[in-house]
């Protein structure tokens, strides 16, 4: 989907609308494969619209210059998914909204799934960056051994604590990473590759 939205992005600079049509297509297909319908069966509307306007209607579209295979198979499969999803009123009417839209109006709303998405994954690198940063070098060793599958009593044993301390150090790790199971623990332990350090 980032693709299509550079180009989108591009084609709305230069104002491109055949190019925009196959964008267009291709965010309403992404749209029913994410189960988003409301959203695939506006810009399903839109680009159809598009395209119909460009008198290319079952042609499917040219995109960076060159023709494309239009996969009829897989849009009627899309369509197929965003009308089952929503009814066929209900699709109706959210493909007439996007057959109503202007090219810019379509552009935009295709182009603030994408930003969405940015804003999504942005924040998820924040926080996790932030977990890392908040937990204290033991809180790392007790998320390394967590992940390893010991209990609390072994833990302590482990780093010659108490079973108490051991399951503070666990508790404070959930609450700085906003976890409710150790399972969660494991798993972003395992995704930074933690390592208990090495003894001299």
């Amino acid at each position: 989907m980032a693709c299509y939205g550079e180009c989108l992005a591009l084609t709305k600079k230069v104002k491109h609308r055949l190019i925009a049509a196959g964008c267009l297509e291709g965010f309403a297909r992404a749209a029913a494969a994410q189960g988003d319908h409301r959203r695939a069966a506006r810009l399903f509307g839109a680009g159809g619209a598009l395209e119909e306007a460009l008198g290319r209607k079952g042609r499917g579209s040219v995109f960076a210059g060159a023709e494309v295979d239009f996969d009829q198979s897989d849009h009627d499969r899309r369509v197929k998914l965003a009308r089952a999803g929503l009814g066929e009123a209900g699709f109706a009417a959210a493909l007439s909204e996007g057959r109503a839209m202007t090219l810019e109006q379509a552009t935009d709303y295709a182009l603030a799934a994408t930003d969405a998405l940015s804003s999504k994954v942005q924040e998820k690198e924040r926080l996790e960056k932030a977990g890392t940063v908040l937990l204290t070098a033991r809180e790392h060793e007790v998320a390394t051994l967590v992940a390893q599958g010991l209990t609390n009593r072994q833990i302590a044993a482990r780093l010659v604590i108490t079973e108490r301390t051991a399951e503070t150090h666990v508790q404070n790790i959930l609450n700085k990473l906003g976890f409710t199971s150790r399972a969660q623990i494991a798993a972003w332990a395992a995704q930074r590759g933690l390592r208990l350090p090495t003894k001299e």
